[in-house]
């Protein structure tokens, strides 16, 4: 009986800590959603809902990086919320705020939609159309570059997943991207001479959703026209590659320094 109930309370006390776990996971991201600005973009009768992080300080006469982060399929949806999950500890870091002041946009794909359609389960692909949503999203990205803030010089793309198949198809359609990470995704590798900037690749090596494949034919096809392309390849992380690369201590710090001539 004394076992019983020890194991007992040991569950309970089990589970008020993922009671608290939860409870401050939503208050962080309650938090997040403090500091992203809620605002929805319009486009030829399509609507884009996205979040924008703006400089801690921004000094007039000045411009600044923007960045751009695409979610995974999981954070599809409407409530222009879902789509910080995975982004906001990165940027709303104290350090890397002063240190990377930037603007960054975080668009929300809506449900049963593609930043690329793409079937994620495959090695091989062929370049799809431009989606609707990548078209919505191309126009905002269009309407941001005007912008007497941004520097066009410093332009950066970051996904994950699904994102991550975006990634590919936003820098091939857009050339004014400095730099790049794309984690567990994939694309056309035949088109990589269209892309015009390096990319940091991440890839777990037991991805069992988005084939490993897809993240090491792309690093290979882009290295031969942009060599300061590189590739991380998690040996033991499944479909969640996303985890330790926005842990890389040197991620911000290597897109930063990348700018267009």
């Amino acid at each position: 009986m004394l076992k019983t109930n020890s194991l007992y309370f040991l569950f309970f006390i089990l589970h008020i800590i993922c009671l608290e776990n939860t409870f401050a996971q939503k208050m962080t991201l309650a938090h997040a959603e403090t500091h992203f600005e809620k605002l929805t973009f319009a486009h030829q009768g399509q609507t884009l809902p996205y979040r924008l992080l703006k400089p801690a300080k921004i000094d007039e006469g000045k411009t600044y990086p923007l960045l751009v982060f695409l979610h995974g399929a999981g954070e599809r949806g409407e409530d222009n919320s879902a789509q910080l999950t995975h982004a906001f500890e990165l940027f709303l870091n104290a350090e890397n705020r002063a240190k990377f002041p930037c603007f960054v946009l975080v668009p929300q794909c809506p449900n049963e939609k593609k930043w690329a359609d793409l079937d994620w389960t495959k090695t091989n692909h062929t370049q799809p159309t431009t989606s609707e949503t990548m078209h919505t999203l191309l126009a905002l990205i269009a309407d941001y570059q005007q912008h007497k803030h941004i520097d066009n010089k410093k332009m950066y793309a970051l996904g994950l997943s699904m994102g991550g198949y975006g990634v590919w198809d936003l820098l091939y359609r857009n050339a004014n991207f400095a730099a790049a990470g794309l984690i567990c995704g994939g694309g056309d590798a035949r088109v990589a001479e269209k892309i015009n900037c390096p990319i940091w690749f991440f890839h777990g090596a037991k991805d069992k959703l988005v084939p490993v494949e897809n993240g090491r034919n792309l690093s290979q096809s882009l290295k031969k026209t942009q060599p300061k392309t590189v590739y991380t390849e998690y040996p033991t992380v499944g479909h969640g590659a996303w985890i330790p690369a926005l842990q890389e201590k040197n991620l911000l710090n290597w897109l930063f320094s990348h700018s267009k001539p």
